[in-house]
C-alpha cells in the first residue's frame, strides 16, 4: 500500500490500520507522532488487533523530520517477521 496524505484524522487512522493489516506478519511496530499523543494511543489500541498492544512502541517525531510535516503527523513503521 502506498503512503499518502489525508485531510481527516479518522481517514488517516483508517489508512494506517489498512496498511498494517496488509503488512502481516509483523515483528515490530512503532507509531510515530508529532504533538498528537492521544491519537497515537488510540491508534495503538486499534492496532492491538495485529500485535500485542504492549509491544507497540510510540515515539515523538524529531525536529529534523517534524519540520516537514508539522504538528499532527501520525505514522506507523512496521518490520515484518519474514524480512531480516
Amino acid at each position: 500500500m502506498r503512503a499518502g496524505l489525508v485531510r481527516a484524522v479518522s481517514k488517516g487512522m483508517d489508512r494506517i490500520y489498512d496498511f498494517v493489516k496488509n503488512t502481516s506478519p509483523i515483528r515490530e511496530l512503532t507509531i510515530v507522532h508529532s504533538q498528537v499523543i492521544d491519537q497515537a494511543n488510540q491508534l495503538r489500541h486499534r492496532l492491538g488487533e495485529f500485535i500485542q498492544e504492549e509491544k507497540i512502541a510510540i515515539a515523538e517525531l524529531g525536529a529534523g523530520l517534524g519540520v516537514h510535516g508539522g504538528p499532527g503527523v501520525l505514522l506507523a513503521a512496521v518490520r515484518r517477521s519474514d524480512i531480516e
